[in-house]
């Protein structure tokens, strides 16, 4: 299934860049090791998101590729469930491979997303803008478009 979406500015919590973020290194890379742990490398993929937005369609998910539960990446907080997709992203004719990341929201304690939005973890791509179109190609087995 291909999906047209558009880059939107997230919360900077996943790459540190937010201002007065609590994970200065961002949460991508405290969490890292505990995925790798478990069977998911993430060592060749720039640690940040891209959140991408799917007009004014929800999108549920489902039939992920990996499901971690109750990961203690932090301390002082609550563990949470990750599930990540295996997924490609298409940029001007480039198809590269890419995970959708999704902290489980009945484990998250903060930053959630809307609905038409999902993260996105890949290479670092050069001269990715806020507002640029992509396409999402992923298992159409793994997608549900609402509303």
């Amino acid at each position: 299934m291909k999906l047209q979406c558009k880059v939107i500015q997230g919360f900077q919590i996943a790459s540190g860049k937010a201002i007065n973020s609590p994970y200065p290194e961002g949460t991508i890379k405290l969490q890292q090791p505990f995925f790798l742990k478990q069977g998911l490398d993430l060592r060749s993929y720039y640690l940040a998101t891209i959140n991408v937005q799917f007009s004014s369609r929800e999108i549920a998910l489902e039939n992920s590729d990996f499901h971690f539960k109750s990961i203690k990446w932090l301390a002082n907080f609550p563990c949470e469930d990750f599930k990540f997709y295996k997924c490609f992203i298409i940029n001007k004719m480039e198809k590269i491979p890419a995970l959708v990341y999704q902290p489980v929201p009945e484990t998250k304690i903060n930053h959630f997303q809307a609905k038409n939005v999902i993260e996105i973890i890949t290479e670092k791509i050069a001269g990715l803008s806020y507002g640029d179109q992509l396409v999402l190609e992923i298992e159409r087995s793994k997608v549900t478009l609402l509303n």
